[in-house]
């Protein structure tokens, strides 16, 4: 039984090799191969195939002698090349456009990079440069008050360094600057002396008023507690905030909050000032009793929007729990502050300046004694003059 007489065409789009059946032929359905829409040619339109010898002719041998007289086969038309299918064509025209964009980042990042490694190495530099050398000892200036001073606040704010900080320890010790200050802290709190405290502080209380506080004799502490880290890029130092218990004899224990920065490259430092105003009694003092002179103290500040009890213009009034600890059981002192006054203005911008009714924050604040009545003065707070314990 002889086969169905068929159809042999290429695919227009991408050029492969197609077999139909001739009853097929005109109809239009997709490629196999490239899935695209094509026509099947008819039977008018495929070349007449050449005509063929008689049979006899066809299986007679040419002679030997004579040359052949046979035409060669003719060849195949050259296939042309197909056009890129719409899938190729959108990958091209992506790689066109995101390799150009991926160099360009990486171009940019490179940049940066190189920025930012020569920005750490001139700080270094820096830094070293104003360390003193070694075998030398320095107390060196860091920043001075604008504030008027008071009487337990007339020197400048000193760092008292010694020979044995030396840049490679300092490095090291900053790759984690939380155990490095807490180390400096616990040796802060064992020293017996003022003058084995010296090295590790950061103050601005003169020397004479050092020797007179509780910095000169012995820190008896029960127990040291981390509470958070903050860091201060514009200023270039990290603050670590530690809750120190201090035992008393009846009750439990006093708790204080305690600060140790880091400045730069340098080696950890414990800021006393807070600890000198709340444990060691300056705050205590300036509102034992009243004075025409304005106070400045580093406080844990707790804003209580309720107004006094039966306090004049109490509805412009508010009333400020000033802590050493966020868990102290008692306060240090209260003071009394106006809505229109720089403490309230700060609790106002609080989105801006962090500081919330009701929450613990150290604060830089500024007191003076209200004697307008003088029946009757009270402690009030003018100002917050820093939303932290940096001078």
């Amino acid at each position: 039984m002889m086969p169905p007489p068929s159809i042999v065409f290429f695919c227009p789009a991408c050029g492969v090799k197609l077999m139909l059946p001739s009853h097929l032929a005109g109809v239009e359905g997709p490629c196999p191969a490239c899935h695209e829409t094509i026509q099947a040619p008819t039977e008018e339109s495929l070349p007449a195939p050449p005509p063929l010898a008689p049979t006899a002719a066809r299986q007679k041998p040419l002679p030997t002698d004579q040359p052949s007289t046979r035409q060669p086969a003719s060849e195949p038309p050259a296939r042309q090349p197909s056009p890129p299918s719409p899938r190729r064509r959108n990958l091209l025209r992506t790689l066109y456009f995101a390799v150009p964009a991926v160099f360009l980042a990486a171009l940019v990042a490179l940049i940066v990079g190189i920025v930012q490694y020569g920005n750490r190495h001139a700080d270094a530099a820096k830094s070293a440069a104003n360390r003193p050398a070694a075998g030398q000892s320095q107390v060196k200036r860091i920043l001075a008050s604008d504030e008027p001073a008071t009487a337990a606040r007339a020197a400048p704010l000193t760092v008292h360094t010694t020979a044995s900080d030396s840049p490679t320890d300092v490095a090291a010790e900053l790759v984690q600057p939380g155990i490095s200050a807490l180390k400096t802290l616990e040796k802060f709190l064992a020293a017996g002396t003022l003058a084995d405290r010296l090295p590790l502080i950061e103050t601005q209380t003169s020397p004479n008023d050092l020797a007179k506080s509780c910095l000169a004799g012995v820190l008896a502490h029960s127990s040291i507690e981390t509470t958070f880290q903050a860091s201060n890029e514009a200023e270039n130092f990290i603050d670590c905030y530690y809750r120190v218990g201090f035992p008393q004899r009846r009750g439990k224990d006093y708790l204080q909050t305690m600060l140790v920065r880091i400045r730069g490259m340098g080696p950890p430092k414990v800021v006393v000032d807070p600890l000198l105003d709340l444990c060691g009694g300056r705050l205590a003092a300036y509102a034992a009793k009243p004075t025409d002179q304005p106070g400045y103290f580093h406080v844990v500040l707790c804003a209580l929007s309720q107004p006094p009890d039966n306090w004049p213009n109490a509805e412009r009034k508010f009333t400020i729990k000033l802590q050493s600890d966020d868990k102290a059981a008692h306060s240090v002192a209260t003071a009394i502050a106006d809505r229109m006054s720089g403490v309230g203005k700060a609790l106002t911008d609080s989105a801006i300046t962090g500081l919330r009714w009701g929450q613990h924050k150290p604060c830089y604040l500024m007191l003076q004694w209200n004697q307008e009545n003088p029946s009757k003065p009270y402690l009030e707070a003018l100002d917050v003059k820093r939303l932290d314990w940096n001078p």
